[in-house]
């Protein structure tokens, strides 16, 4: 299972009442076959707390995003909202943990 390690930057600014600046971030996430997919239930959760631990271990930001969409793919393929959370020894997360 590889997931996909294109994401690209775009620089945003606008300009008005108030100023905006900033990056969008865009990316593509792992295809989980249909007969791997079992539930849901709290992927964006699992997405969102990978976020935050990768902040946290000073991941570089195109590294964080495919680390957390990659636990919440894994998430997926588990019946609950935690039984499928990877753990940091999971295989899946080798090439994140270096």
């Amino acid at each position: 299972m590889k997931l996909s390690n294109f994401f690209s930057a775009k620089n945003l600014r606008a300009d008005g009442i108030g100023t905006i600046c900033g990056k969008l971030y865009i990316g593509t996430a792992e295809n989980i076959p249909p007969s791997e997919l079992i539930d849901t239930t709290g992927a964006g959760d699992a997405f969102a707390g990978a976020v935050l631990y990768a902040i946290c271990a000073n991941f570089a930001t195109e590294k964080m995003l495919c680390f957390a969409a990659n636990v919440a793919a894994a998430k997926c393929r588990a019946l609950g909202a935690r039984s499928g959370l990877p753990r940091c020894n999971d295989q899946r997360l080798a090439s994140f943990m270096e």
